[in-house]
């Protein structure tokens, strides 16, 4: 199930960047889906963590070449994963009311907020998925300071500004 939880995270991220100007800041209001999505299913066990608990998924990826997936939820992560979701959730409903439709770029940073998000819930639980958390959370990263930066000069070059010559 975590795995299907970081498929969601990502999928809505793809979209919500993929659609980027024509969703502005409705696009929060889609990605927030996720962290959503995510805080349902950790509060279904909770329960079993605090009775100490570990509970283990594991996927079945490539079975003749034995790769699998594995996610551990113990107390540690279900903590930090309750952080990262809830923290999500709220800079999701912030941020639709904070901007305006009219910043571009809305989309394209909601998706980007939401793949990384995506990646870090794939880090705290994943013991065989770390080769592809890593380059994931770092690149997505990377895109969101391209955007933050890319915005920028966006608004000084409209301003006329001596920077951007």
């Amino acid at each position: 199930m975590i795995a299907a939880l970081i498929l969601l995270h990502i999928a809505l991220g793809l979209v919500v960047l993929g659609l980027n100007n024509r969703v502005g800041r409705r696009g929060f209001a889609v990605v927030a889906l996720a962290p959503l999505a995510t805080l349902i299913w950790l509060s279904a066990h909770v329960s079993d963590v605090i009775d100490g608990t570990v509970v283990i998924f594991r996927l079945e990826w490539v079975a003749k070449l034995g790769l699998t997936l594995d996610f551990r939820l113990n107390g540690l992560s279900l903590v930090m994963l309750i952080l990262v979701s809830g923290i999500g959730l709220l800079v999701c409903w912030y941020a639709l009311a904070y901007f305006d439709d009219a910043k571009p770029a809305l989309g394209r940073l909601a998706g980007l907020m939401t793949i990384f998000a995506g990646s870090m819930i794939g880090k705290l639980n994943g013991r065989r998925i770390q080769l592809t958390s890593w380059p994931s959370m770092s690149t997505s990263r990377r895109w969101r300071i391209l955007n933050r930066s890319s915005s920028l000069r966006r608004v000084d070059s409209q301003k006329g500004s001596p920077s951007c010559r």
